[in-house]
């Protein structure tokens, strides 16, 4: 959540990108109404809250407790970040009243305004384009992640490998049935 923090502190900060998406989200969320608009929370406030929502994928109560009470998330709302009793305290119907006005349209404008201002951010040189390498070759092949039932099956044969052969030098009692002990082991394992 710091970094989303961060992210929209970047995005207020800089008045490009802030005045981009507050007119994209004036246009969203005031179609239709008088100027004034919503009651309760300004289009930065609607921003953030939508933001949050999406990211941390909360549901509004828990959106709620985090608007009233998380310091950082009340500091880049623009409320009072250290007095939780006699400051401005959201309430869950206006939260969703407010919140749900963003449709998915005004959110994937808003992104690509987002992705233009990380363009911006993570450029290196000004004549440079940014650049991302990726490994997409995939190759099908029997390998295995190592689980503990695995790691324990593993160290269980190498076992019963060693037994047998001592047993075939020595012929102690009680070890004629190393193979077929094995061969247990394998299956409960592949049964889990």
């Amino acid at each position: 959540m710091a970094n989303l923090l961060g992210a929209l502190q970047h995005l207020y900060c800089n008045e490009k990108w802030s005045k981009q998406t507050e007119a994209i989200i004036h246009k969203t969320v005031n179609t239709g109404k008088k100027a004034t608009g919503r009651t309760g929370l300004n289009l930065w406030e609607i921003f953030v809250l939508a933001q949050i929502r999406l990211c941390l994928n909360t549901s509004y109560d828990q959106l709620l407790n985090l608007a009233n009470y998380h310091k950082l998330l009340r500091g880049v709302l623009g409320v009072e970040p250290n007095d939780y009793t006699t400051g401005h305290q959201y309430s869950r119907q206006n939260i969703y009243d407010n919140v749900t006005l963003l449709d998915d349209h005004a959110l994937k404008e808003i992104n690509v305004l987002i992705v233009e201002m990380g363009h911006d951010v993570f450029k290196k040189k000004e004549t440079t384009a940014l650049r991302l390498k990726t490994d997409s070759f995939v190759v099908e092949t029997d390998t295995y992640f190592p689980t503990d039932y695995r790691l324990l099956f593993d160290s269980g044969r190498k076992t019963l490998e060693l037994i047998g052969k001592l047993h075939k030098k020595h012929s102690f009692k009680g070890w004629r049935q190393w193979k077929d002990i094995r061969k247990k082991t394998q299956r409960s394992l592949q049964r889990v």
